[in-house]
């Protein structure tokens, strides 16, 4: 084959070739353009070919759009290194304003050992291939941007759990550096703090199972920052032919988790000490703990007779409640009792501390207890039961055990205290309102009801007895306070009013002698109210003191009601008072009534029984005996309250005898 015809043929390829070709001379001027050099710059090759290198039919540029120095060009490049220039870059500005990039690779030519005759140069358009890598770093951007902006920490791991990047709130979170951490695995970071078995497995199967994980806590003493309680998120990233990778996204909520229990602790502190039976109490402790700790089983023992009495229970059969055990047969309640302090077994089947092959036979895998210490006593043990796994407990839940531990001692404590004195108080009261079977000369009835079980004990109180010459001196009366302390002061407060009625003279002389004796002897602000009366039953004369007490009312046998409204200062306030008798007459049937406010201030919602309601009521009986009047009163009294008191309700009613 002849010189010219290797010519025409490689001139016959560069013309089919998709890539540009341009050939300068030594000079720089453009001696050649291919059909795709037309195409690339939109220009004829006769607008390319005479032209100088310096001055193109386009505009060029860097890839940034800054303009190329004479040095750089690709001819000055390849005259200096007198070689080939390959993947030079451009930014191309057309004559018809669009903007392409490309990439030149340029070459001398000349004789083999003669000096350079000219450049050729390919150039090849990378438009898509740029536009492609900015919309990439774009996207990239974009991300790294937001996920350095989000507070919690995040790492990317590749399939092989290796970290391939992690923000700056990761770094800043757990006190170490990029070098400590990309490319290192997971579990190697941070003295082995991740390398937890179930997290491994979590992690193991994203990639391969296209699984997920939320909200996986993870407890850890790590190394510089501490104690910490951390919340994990993991999803797959998938990527276009690439390999997919992990997200792992990482919350510190142990600042949560703290105040999380210690809210939990305050709402079973209210829910204990708002009751004094020891069983409400125990039953509002393992229901709202249980739940907290997430345990499987609760179990509540007390010491009873050298045995440990199972009591309550959450989880258990009831049939369970009331069994007893040695200390042999409950070693989680020894443990606790022998230090007198909470403690936890994370793993029950391993740990030496317990009977391993006999928590293996109750299928106790972790549990947490707490002595119950009264007066320095072990009197009982808080036992939370974890069957499935073993358990990390952590300071906060050994804290909020310590603390339940030591609130639900006191309120049980609290709570037999109390019953001890209810019993003294409910004696000390039931003696108080003993009254005669009949009274010569006059019908009674009367009544006591308190608000409440738990305030059973009240300042309300009544006595009926007989004087010399067919009298008969009566009282009620209503001491502020409840317990012990109101039932002594009944006492105090009834003995008095009796010793000086049966010294003789008037009800207004009998209440100013009982108000100095008070004033000496009860506490300050103890006030005493009270209705004294004696009734002549041959004549009918009722003599009267009231004492700042609710009036009394007279049902007449025409049908009628008297509402008696004068009064006199109440009893206790100061010495010396001034009280003053007022008279009336009962006839045969006639009844009087006596009361105390918790008749009239009983409320239905923001309602009140009331004074008028009363006499409305009293006045449409027909019909009545004074020992059914109480309770008619108390019924209807009820039924308007829909069965709640708020205070306790004193009765008595009085009448002639017929006959």
């Amino acid at each position: 084959m002849g010189q010219g015809n290797l010519q025409a043929i490689i001139g016959g390829l560069i013309e089919i070739i998709p890539d540009a070709v341009i050939v300068q001379d030594k000079e720089g001027k453009f001696v050649y353009a291919n059909r795709a050099a037309e195409n690339l710059f939109r220009v004829s090759r006769n607008e390319i070919v005479g032209k100088p290198y310096n001055n193109p039919p386009w505009k060029a540029t860097t890839v940034n759009g800054k303009p190329i120095p004479k040095k750089d060009q690709p001819f000055m490049q390849v005259l200096k290194r007198k070689g080939p220039v390959p993947h030079i870059e451009q930014a191309i500005e057309r004559q018809d304003g669009t903007r392409i990039f490309v990439s030149i690779n340029a070459a001398p030519f000349g004789f083999e050992g003669g000096p350079i005759l000219g450049v050729a140069l390919s150039i090849t358009d990378i438009t898509e291939q740029k536009l492609a890598e900015q919309q990439l770093k774009d996207a990239r951007d974009y991300a790294e941007s937001i996920v350095e902006t989000v507070r919690e920490p995040l790492i990317v791991l590749d399939a092989n759990l290796r970290v391939v990047t992690a923000n700056r709130s990761f770094y800043d979170t757990f006190k170490v550096s990029k070098e400590e951490t990309e490319n290192k695995l997971i579990y190697e970071l941070g003295n082995r703090q991740w390398d937890i078995p179930k997290l491994k497995g979590l992690l193991e199967d994203i990639i391969p199972k296209n699984n997920q994980f939320s909200d996986f806590e993870v407890t850890h003493d790590f190394p510089i920052i501490g104690h910490k309680t951390m919340l994990l998120n993991a999803r797959r990233i998938v990527r276009e032919n690439r390999p997919p990778l992990i997200l792992l996204a990482i919350e510190d909520i142990t600042e949560r988790k703290q105040a999380k229990f210690s809210e939990a602790l305050l709402h079973i502190d209210a829910a204990i000490h708002s009751v004094l039976e020891v069983d409400a109490i125990m039953q509002s402790v393992i229901t709202k703990s249980t739940k907290m700790l997430g345990c499987d089983q609760a179990h509540v023992y007390l010491h009873e007779e050298n045995y440990w009495v199972l009591r309550y229970a959450y989880g258990l059969p009831p049939e369970m409640i009331g069994r007893k055990y040695t200390d042999e047969e409950v070693p989680i309640t020894t443990l606790a009792a022998t230090t007198k302090n909470p403690v936890a077994v994370g793993d029950a089947y391993t740990d030496e501390r317990v009977n391993r092959d006999l928590m293996k036979k109750y299928g106790i895998r972790a549990f947490l207890a707490a002595p119950l210490i009264m007066k320095d006593v072990v009197a009982g043990m808080l036992a939370f039961i974890y069957k499935k796994e073993p358990v990390y407990f952590d300071s906060i839940q050994l804290d909020f055990l310590a603390r339940l531990a030591s609130s639900v001692s006191l309120s049980i404590e609290n709570a037999r205290l109390y019953e001890e004195q209810r019993h003294i108080a409910d004696t000390l009261q039931e003696s108080l309102l003993v009254m005669p079977e009949r009274v010569a000369g006059v019908d009674f009835g009367y009544l006591y009801r308190s608000a409440t079980e738990i305030a059973k004990i009240g300042g309300d109180f009544y006595d009926i007895f007989e004087l010399e010459h067919d009298r008969v001196s009566f009282v009620i009366g209503d001491i502020s306070g409840k317990g012990i302390e109101a039932a002594t002061s009944t006492s105090i407060v009834k003995s008095s009013i009796k010793a000086h009625a049966l010294e003789n003279g008037t009800p207004a002389l009998i209440i100013a002698k009982t108000n100095d004796t008070v004033v000496k002897i009860l506490s300050p602000g103890n006030f005493v109210t009270a209705f004294f009366g004696i009734l002549d039953t041959t004549t009918g004369i009722l003599t009267y003191c009231n004492a700042g007490h609710p009036p009394a009312i007279i049902k007449r046998k025409t049908g009628e009601v008297e509402v008696l409204t004068k009064h006199s200062p109440l009893i206790g306030a100061f010495p010396g008072v001034h009280y003053k008798s007022e008279k009336e007459y009962l006839d045969k049937i006639d009844i009087l009534l006596l009361y105390t406010d918790g008749v009239t201030e009983a409320r239905r919602d923001w309602e009140f029984f009331g004074e008028k309601r009363l006499v409305n009521f009293v006045a449409e009986l027909r019909t009545v005996t004074a020992k059914d009047l109480p309770q008619l009163i108390l019924n209807e009294v009820m039924s308007f309250t829909k069965g709640k008191l708020t205070d306790d309700i004193a009765l008595l009613a009085i009448s002639l005898k017929s006959s």
